[in-house]
This record gives structure tokens, C-alpha cells and sequence, in this order.
């Protein structure tokens, strides 16, 4: 998921850790997350985690919102159709003249 949104995603299979790395305008921003920790780490800043980082078969699960949130992303929930919605936040600059 992180890399369909722009994020370059590395695994360190010694430390189990998930590294999930974007630029936020000129800023770099890293994201850590360990399996089975519920703690991860923004730009070095530990932060709870509702959920841990998981494997499954030879499949790694991260917290969906978490992430997408912390990549700059609103994250929703459509209970009609049980389908989780990323979307890209929209910044907008609002100029007056007088």
C-alpha cells in the first residue's frame, strides 16, 4: 500500500522492522515500524499503535490508518460496501485583495 502512495518501503528481516520512507514538500519523512511492537517511530518520535505490524504467510500487515494518515492521507470507512477510503488531503491557500 505504502508504495501505491508515492513511499519507498524497505524490510530489515534481522530487526524485523518495516521502514517506510516520503518526502513531505522538501522534508524527508520515516516511518519504523517493528512486528509485534506496538510502538512505531515518526522521524525518530515514538507513537502507540492501536494495532502491531504483523506477518502473515509471507505478507506484512500494518496499521492502515496510521500509515496512510502519517503519509499525509485522510483515511475513512465505508460501512455500505466495507471498503477503506485513502484520499489525497488537499491543501488550499486561500488569498485575499482588498
Amino acid at each position: 500500500m505504502s508504495e501505491n502512495l508515492g513511499a519507498k518501503v524497505t524490510w530489515d528481516a534481522i530487526n524485523k522492522m518495516v521502514t517506510v520512507d516520503t518526502n513531505v514538500g522538501d522534508e524527508l519523512k520515516r516511518i519504523k515500524l517493528f512486528i509485534g511492537k506496538r510502538n512505531a517511530f515518526v522521524k525518530e518520535i515514538p507513537v502507540p499503535l492501536e494495532v502491531p505490524a504483523e506477518i502473515r504467510g509471507n505478507l506484512t500487515y500494518v496499521p492502515l490508518r496510521f500509515l496512510g494518515e502519517n503519509l499525509g492521507f485522510d483515511v475513512g470507512w465505508d460501512n455500505v460496501t466495507k471498503t477503506v477510503l485513502v484520499k489525497k488531503k488537499i491543501s488550499i491557500q486561500v488569498l485575499f485583495f482588498s
